[in-house]
């Protein structure tokens, strides 16, 4: 769910996993095959919240792209998945725009996994009780056995 209007908060519904890996190294010998949640069951989603400028673009992007057929945000002309190449030069470009040179060279936001870490940390900088990030962020209890 995005919000239509500006300053109200969206969620998120993440529904799978797609590593980067080659096919020599994944069970199903293909590149980058789509995997269930870490620590969820299969076909397991996970909703999110999705702060509010954001979850503007990404309304916006929707609104002018569409998705995927299977639900992916970001997708080639043709509807495949974009080759980590392109995601890796995207970010990369994207990282130079948006960061001071100082902060490009150093480890921030070096790998978009980064960005969890920043996240969280910036929820509970922010005074988010860590009860609720948890919730938002950690497996249930359950699924870690």
């Amino acid at each position: 769910m995005l919000p239509k209007k500006r300053g109200a908060w969206g969620s998120l519904c993440l529904a799978g996993s797609t590593p980067y890996s080659t096919p020599i190294w994944t069970d199903e010998g293909v590149e980058s095959p789509c995997k269930a949640l870490k620590h969820r069951a299969k076909n397991e989603s996970r909703t999110v919240p999705a702060c509010p400028q954001p979850a503007l673009h990404l309304r916006a992007h929707i609104e002018e792209s569409g998705t995927a057929e299977d639900g992916r945000l970001f997708f080639r002309a043709d509807g495949g998945p974009l080759g980590y190449a392109t995601f890796a030069s995207v970010w990369s470009h994207t990282r130079e725009t948006v960061l001071s040179p100082t902060q490009c060279e150093s480890p921030l936001a070096k790998r978009p996994y980064d960005l969890r870490h920043a996240c969280v940390s910036t929820w509970l900088n922010a005074g988010v009780a860590a009860p609720q990030v948890a919730e938002w962020t950690e497996p249930e209890s359950d699924l870690d056995a």
